[in-house]
């Protein structure tokens, strides 16, 4: 599967999870792999949208099967997470 991330692009996204914490680089790119691990939960009220835990944070991301493609929506602390989805 391709990943994706919206609204940031890759390039920023990747300087900003690298100087954070090597964890969520990792958690993203195996997403590419298998894209529901164990751990991840769906969003209620969503079709296609998934949380994955790391550390006090929590990545947001839409899978399409039919395109083959995992989008990162966001990655934010637990606390800002769920708000204006």
């Amino acid at each position: 599967m391709n990943s994706a991330f919206f609204p940031l692009r890759r390039k920023t996204c990747a300087s900003y999870l690298e100087a954070r914490c090597p964890q969520f680089w990792n958690k993203i790119e195996s997403l590419s792999q298998a894209p529901f691990p164990s751990g991840v939960r769906k969003l209620e009220g969503a079709d296609r949208l998934w949380r994955l835990r790391v550390r006090d944070y929590r990545i947001t991301y839409e899978v399409d099967s039919g395109m083959k493609e995992i989008t990162i929506r966001y990655v934010r602390h637990r606390r800002e997470a769920y708000r204006q989805l």
